[in-house]
């Protein structure tokens, strides 16, 4: 039921159960768009586990409000009846395949959603069938008597009914509700619904000369979900962002002038296609111009969003790709970043590496065959943690003195990161890759050997960031995670030269240990407010279905997302109930050293959502126009390995004090953290340890 709900308000780009059921109980005020929506749902549900796709995939929620909207447009035009019921089936599974195309192909080389595409598709095809169907000729009374107020204003009405089309629900009362229900689940998107609409429909006001006209547009819906969708949705909150929706609304009106007047020429609404072309070409131009503010993905409000944004942007800066190096042991810089030979251009962001003994040769005699060179059949390791997107490794090592110029890149691996941008290795040696297309591999793991295929003159590694999955995308600035030179911590690769030897940072094997959690791990945790007991904290390592580690409180109440970024292990986010114990944690222990220092101080700030603080520049929208206020500071000391101390800041007003003490086998044994008068302690008492 939850699923179902999570789509309905997926449709209005929330994911917020409550949200849903609001939307869903507007459609029962003409119950065959309920039914029938209903119906398109479970049928597509029992399609794509009939086809055994995986419960992860993304298809399944491109699907389901996909098939919910073509539901609710058949059930606008057709009372329930064995013919319809049947003609929403056929659509469902027609909506099925045409999600599951075109999330494949728009991910894959254009890395754009997909959108209400299938529905869009689906839809012009069952408006031009269905005039053959004469037994469906049942067209449903029209509900303006009862569902409209008397004496609206003209425009709160046409906004009303705009809003309602959505669902297929084009009128007042409808439309009301359903706004009432954006508001209480996001005031953000409550904004920027409503300023969309009247920017789309002044825009029209002023072509047409008609403000009647324009208001009264049926398919004026298109503005709000655009405006919502490039405001709210794929672009975090912010001034910017606002006016970018606002130009794509503006752009939109032309858009959706010109499919009507071709769809008018067949009798059939223009759906969302003006929706569909203005955001993805948006997004495209968007996504290449590698915007700071583009998002990660559908998130529950555009409020978190903007939450999750603003404390990874202050904790870790100008958010740049980090990956490790993609070897064990020494090697050396051959090409850096705006190489002489082939780092240029688009491809000016990479760094090739190979061996080479203490004279700086990369090879052992006269250097005549690939075996010679050092570096030759090394292992290369996996530098992020992702899915393996594309690999091949069918193509032969270039003998010493010959180049594969045709097949640039010789053989390959492309990993997707959990972050979400994406890390190429070339060159690698035949035949030795050591993993699978589809598999998700961990920072470390073997990827394969080096080698010398492709445009390779001698045997060397070749890894470049690239947003893009198709291999040779253009690339884009990195820093590095873990590495040193000559024993000094180095981040930046483009103020690396070549033949400087690097290697990864030593680490504290014991601190790596004790903070390694093993998937099912369980941790009990008594939990004590002011010296009262208040119960049991449960706690479980899981693997999030976005892909992220996190410890889970099992009492439903949040997650705790946690991983290393360089040399430093990290609680990345927390996300649930701010009654969650869990969120202590965090508090505590935000970031830990890994490398080996007994004493160690440090700043780091805390996402502001984990304490309350009256703060009016906090609230959410105002937040996305004046940017917030100081934020939460946490400053830490390791006083010796085991002992983590801190006090929390907000500008120049202590917030708490907090202390973590690491287990002598695994994770904490104790944390307490006095804030706001109040002192929370929890403390360890059995587990379930692998």
């Amino acid at each position: 039921m939850e699923s179902f709900l999570v789509a309905c308000s997926t449709i209005f780009f929330l994911k917020n159960s409550f949200a849903g059921l609001v939307f869903f109980s507007v459609t029962l005020l003409e119950p065959s768009v309920a039914v029938l929506g209903l119906c398109a749902y479970m049928v597509g549900e029992a399609v794509m586990d009939a086809f055994a796709l995986p419960a992860g995939d993304p298809v399944r929620a491109i699907q389901r409000y996909n098939a919910l909207l073509i539901g609710f447009a058949m059930g606008h035009l057709f009372s329930v009846s064995p013919l319809s019921i049947l003609l929403v089936a056929g659509l469902s599974v027609l909506v099925y395949l045409l999600s599951f195309m075109l999330q494949r192909l728009l991910a894959t080389y254009l890395a754009l959603p997909v959108l209400n595409i299938p529905f869009t598709i689906a839809a012009l095809i069952a408006y031009l069938a269905t005039v053959r169907y004469s037994a469906l000729n049942t067209a449903l009374a029209p509900l303006s008597s009862k569902l409209d107020l008397a004496g609206l204003p003209f425009l709160l009405s046409g906004f009303f009914k705009a809003t309602g089309q959505v669902f297929f629900m084009p009128y007042d009362l409808p439309g009301m509700v359903i706004l009432a229900g954006v508001l209480i689940a996001s005031p953000i998107m409550f904004f920027l619904a409503t300023f969309s609409w009247f920017i789309g429909t002044g825009l029209q006001f002023l072509l047409k000369g008609s403000l009647y006209q324009a208001a009264m547009d049926p398919s004026s819906f298109n503005f709000i979900i655009v405006g919502v969708a490039l405001g709210g949705v794929f672009l975090i909150p912010s001034r910017r962002s606002y006016l970018i929706a606002m130009t794509a609304v503006a752009v939109s009106v032309f858009v959706n002038d010109a499919v009507q007047v071709f769809c008018t020429q067949f009798q059939i609404p223009p759906f969302t296609i003006a929706f569909n072309i203005s955001v993805l070409l948006f997004l495209y131009m968007l996504t290449l111009l590698r915007h700071p503010r583009l998002g990660s993905g559908l998130l529950a409000t555009p409020e978190k969003a903007l939450a999750t944004f603003f404390g990874a942007l202050r904790r870790f800066g100008k958010v740049l790709p980090e990956p490790h190096l993609p070897f064990h042991g020494e090697w050396t810089v051959y090409q850096g970043f705006d190489g002489p030979w082939t780092h240029v251009g688009q491809w000016r962001h990479a760094v090739d590496f190979v061996i080479t003994d203490a004279e700086g040769r990369t090879h052992a005699n006269q250097g005549r065959a690939v075996a010679d060179y050092f570096c030759f059949g090394v292992p290369v390791i996996a530098p992020v943690s992702g899915y393996v997107v594309d690999a091949f490794d069918g193509f032969e090592d270039n003998i010493i003195g010959d180049i594969d110029r045709r097949n640039n890149w010789g053989n390959y691996c492309i990993i997707r990161s959990d972050f979400g941008y994406h890390v190429e290795l070339s060159h690698l040696k035949k035949g030795s890759l050591a993993c699978a297309v589809g598999s998700y591999i961990r920072v470390g793991m073997p990827v394969g050997l080096c080698g010398n295929s492709g445009n390779s003159p001698q045997p060397h590694l070749h890894m470049q960031i690239q947003m893009l999955p198709a291999l040779g995308s253009p690339t884009v600035p990195f820093h590095w995670g873990n590495a040193c030179a000559s024993g000094l911590i180095v981040t930046d690769p483009a103020q690396i030269d070549s033949e400087t030897r690097l290697s990864s940072l030593p680490t504290s094997k014991k601190r790596a240990h004790l903070l390694q959690f093993g998937l099912d791990d369980v941790f009990v945790y008594s939990v004590a407010r002011n010296g009262v007991s208040t119960g049991l904290l449960e706690l479980s390592v899981a693997i999030d279905p976005s892909g992220w580690y996190c410890l889970c409180d099992k009492a439903g109440k949040g997650k705790l997302f946690f991983g290393t970024r360089g040399n430093r292990f990290v609680f990345y986010s927390f996300s649930g109930s701010s009654s969650s114990p869990l969120r202590l944690l965090f508090l505590a222990a935000p970031a830990i050293p890994l490398f080996d220092e007994m004493e160690f101080a440090w700043e780091e700030p805390i996402p502001d959502e984990l304490i309350r603080i009256a703060d009016w520049r906090n609230i959410p929208l105002l937040r996305s126009l004046l940017g917030g206020g100081p934020g939460l500071i946490g400053r830490y000391a390791l006083a010796n390995p085991d002992i983590i101390r801190g006090e929390l800041f907000y500008g120049k007003r202590q917030m708490g004090e907090t202390t973590a003490i690491l287990d002598s086998f695994r994770g904490f044994c104790q944390v307490t953290a006095s804030i706001d008068g109040v002192r929370w302690e929890l403390q360890y008492s059995g587990s379930n340890k692998k």
